[in-house]
């Protein structure tokens, strides 16, 4: 082992070896270091490091209960050391793992709990954190909580306008339409997309424009607007395509599937849904590949072709099990629907 010097000297090195791994794309690897130095004895610092950084690449891995495991582990860690800083920042990553197993109360108190540490000079990490708390009410079920969700963007907005960034306005205000639309409120949620769209034009951050014209496309097509739906959505398709952006480009190609299904033209959404499968495979994000054959088997079922649709919904519970993924059962519930002929809200997992 050599001199204890020298010994921590070299774990620290492994540790930023992992570190500029992953920044580099090499996540498998990072994760075989990280790994390695979780057994090690290492000082307190290090080891609350590592197993933070552990659960972040398996819960972008899609292992979501071991990443819980290892960031409850690294807060037992940080709890004694007491920086606040660090101590937050591990609570947020607790709290989006909670987020992610659809355990909602833990997910806010964590993220309660991290919002109390930040430093109230810090308005930029405040509206995070507010925004994070708003996604937090906003996935559960019922109008107190859609309130509170509304509550904590507009801190959010408050926020980020005392920090001059315009940026994470526009986002905050994305995720603000979003919760308007879960109230049916059509005008606020179309209000808070335009008025991010002309920060996004400002800025001539063309994702970001892709995005706000994505959300116009589904605010037109919860209200059954299908048409004017295709518009915003064929928008939002061309700015996506013209920036190289893929990601943005597979949810205009979900959403005009969606679109076309409701127009009853079942053979452009049939194009449009593989336009999107394609992306999502290309990119390897199996979650969105499972988004886009859900989309696809009620436009197959709705158009009278149910055999197709249970071939499909059976790869999404294939894909879901396999990420050990929270909406496992209601697919399956689905699937049982479909195969009986009774699918329900065919689109509600969109």
């Amino acid at each position: 082992m050599g001199h204890p010097e020298d010994y921590l000297e070299g774990l620290w090195r492994d540790y930023d070896r992992a570190q500029e791994l992953y920044r580099g794309g090499d996540v498998e690897e990072a994760a075989q270091i990280l790994s390695e130095l979780v057994r090690q004895e290492a000082p307190a610092l290090l080891r609350a490091a590592v197993l933070n950084d552990l659960g972040v690449i398996r819960q972008e891995q899609g292992r979501g209960a071991e990443a819980l495991h290892l960031y409850q582990r690294a807060l037992e860690i940080e709890e004694g050391l007491g920086d606040p800083q660090r101590l937050s920042n591990l609570l947020f990553n607790l709290a989006a793992a909670y987020a992610d197993q659809r355990r909602w109360p833990p997910a806010v108190a964590a993220y309660q709990r991290g919002l109390a540490l930040l430093d109230e000079r810090d308005p930029l990490m405040a509206g995070r954190a507010c925004r994070r708390l708003g996604d937090a009410h906003l996935a559960q079920i019922g109008l107190p909580q859609q309130n509170q969700a509304i509550r904590w963007y507009r801190r959010s907005l408050e926020m980020f306008e005392l920090a001059g960034d315009k940026q994470e306005t526009a986002i905050s205000l994305h995720h603000l339409a979003r919760a308007y639309l879960a109230k049916d409120k059509w005008e606020e949620a179309v209000a808070s997309y335009r008025q991010a769209l002309s920060i996004w034009e400002a800025l001539d951050d063309a994702r970001g424009m892709a995005g706000a014209y994505l959300g116009l496309g589904q605010v037109h097509q919860e209200r059954e607007d299908h048409q004017r739906a295709v518009v915003f959505l064929q928008k939002s398709l061309e700015i996506a395509q013209g920036g190289g952006d893929r990601a943005g480009e597979a949810r205009a190609w979900s959403g005009l599937g969606q679109a076309y299904q409701g127009l009853r033209r079942w053979g452009e959404g049939l194009q449009a849904y593989q336009r999107a499968l394609d992306l999502w495979e290309a990119q390897g994000d199996s979650r969105e590949v499972a988004r886009a054959l859900w989309g696809r088997a009620s436009l197959y079922f709705e158009s009278g072709d149910r055999a197709r649709a249970v071939e499909d919904m059976q790869r999404t519970v294939e894909l879901l099990r396999r990420r050990g993924d929270p909406d496992l059962e209601a697919a399956e519930r689905f699937l049982k629907r479909v195969r009986h002929g009774r699918p329900g809200l065919l689109g509600k997992y969109l």
